[in-house]
């Protein structure tokens, strides 16, 4: 595919061309009277739904029935520390060759007064209290967050600005001190997000007004590289994959209009 491939080929789907049917009540409050304002939500392998706030994780657990989340435990993040980033690992069968996987994990990311901080923890026993398999204090020529990724080897962090003069990507082997820093391309806090095999990451640049939205593989050693981008007409909203990682939908609100390519 090549880098600047365009849209107009790509099959469009106009919510106005499709047929009325029976408006359906889906949407319902499965948390509430929260003692914290959520900032972010992440699911473990075994259904358990982990919500983050400023300064603590809380982990859910479905009630019997399935309706609402009762809270089964909560763990802090270090004094004084603001929360940033949480993404949640699971591995990935058949991951390419020599790319060394972990086990179910979920990293936490924070800024604190000392800089950016991230702890690793093993998401089988997340509950009260919890404590990290390992926590990373990164380093302070690390700045502008560009967003929390899932790869298939690992969760992993963006920054704008690194020792590299240039974004980086702070895989798990990074972030443990085994690897330096990979180049990476995502300069800005947009939309980032991994396909669902961790092998590429979408990234919507929506700088000068481009409408642009990226595709960047990842390799272990070469870190984040362009592989494809789409130019739209509008911006676009929440660019994502379906579960085979096969086709990319992006929602374009102006247009009324979900755009779908391989």
């Amino acid at each position: 595919m090549s880098d600047d491939a365009k849209m107009p080929g790509a099959a469009q789907i106009d919510p106005r061309a499709l047929a009325p049917v029976p408006r359906i009540e889906t949407e319902r409050l499965v948390l509430r009277d929260l003692s914290y304002e959520p900032e972010a939500v992440a699911f473990l392998p075994d259904g358990r739904v982990i919500v983050a706030a400023s300064d603590r994780v809380a982990v859910h657990s479905w009630d019997g029935a399935g309706h609402v989340l009762v809270r089964s435990g909560v763990f802090s993040l270090p004094s004084g520390a603001t929360f940033h980033g949480l993404v949640s690992h699971r591995p990935r069968a058949g991951a390419e060759p020599g790319v060394e996987g972990v086990g179910p994990v979920v990293l936490a990311v924070w800024r604190g007064a000392a800089g950016f901080g991230a702890a690793l923890y093993d998401a089988a026993a997340l509950g009260e209290g919890a404590v990290p398999q390992a926590t990373f204090a990164l380093a302070a020529t690390l700045g502008d967050p560009a967003g929390v990724v899932d790869l298939e080897d690992g969760p992993a962090v963006l920054f704008a600005r690194s020792e590299l003069g240039r974004p980086a990507l702070m895989t798990l082997a990074a972030l443990r001190g085994a690897s330096p820093p990979l180049p990476a391309v995502a300069d800005r806090p947009l939309l980032s997000r991994s396909t669902a095999d961790g092998r590429f990451v979408i990234w919507t640049d929506g700088g000068g007004g481009e409408h642009v939205v990226r595709v960047l593989a990842y390799d272990p050693v070469e870190g984040l590289t362009n592989w494809a981008s789409y130019q739209l007409e509008a911006r676009s909203a929440g660019p994502a994959t379906d579960p085979s990682g096969e086709w990319l939908y992006i929602p374009v609100p102006k247009l009324d209009a979900l755009v779908v390519t391989q």
